[in-house]
């Protein structure tokens, strides 16, 4: 792995920690039941994450899409296991 990768990863990994967070805080209002407000979350933040870095990745051409889901799909099924399990232990 090149320094590249390793920095589009951890850049993924936070902005999808810190864009994930800011959904699931403004779903509050929204959603009451935190599963449901998980998932709500998680798709705007995936579906938006997906159009930015498609654009962000495109270099004065064309959207790249399958570098946005490449990048930002890990990185945000990593934090949307982590907070479904956690919500799982907050109800048991």
């Amino acid at each position: 792995m090149n320094a590249y990768w390793l920095g589009a990863i951890t850049g993924a990994v936070l902005f999808g920690f810190i864009w994930s967070r800011l959904w699931m805080w403004l779903g509050k209002k929204l959603v009451k039941v935190d599963p449901k407000r998980i998932y709500l979350a998680y798709a705007v933040a995936w579906a938006t994450a997906i159009v930015w870095g498609a654009f962000g990745f495109a270099d004065g051409g064309p959207p790249n899409w399958s570098r946005a889901l490449l990048g930002y799909t890990p990185a945000l099924a990593l934090w949307l296991v982590f907070d479904l399990v956690r919500a799982r232990g907050k109800t048991t």
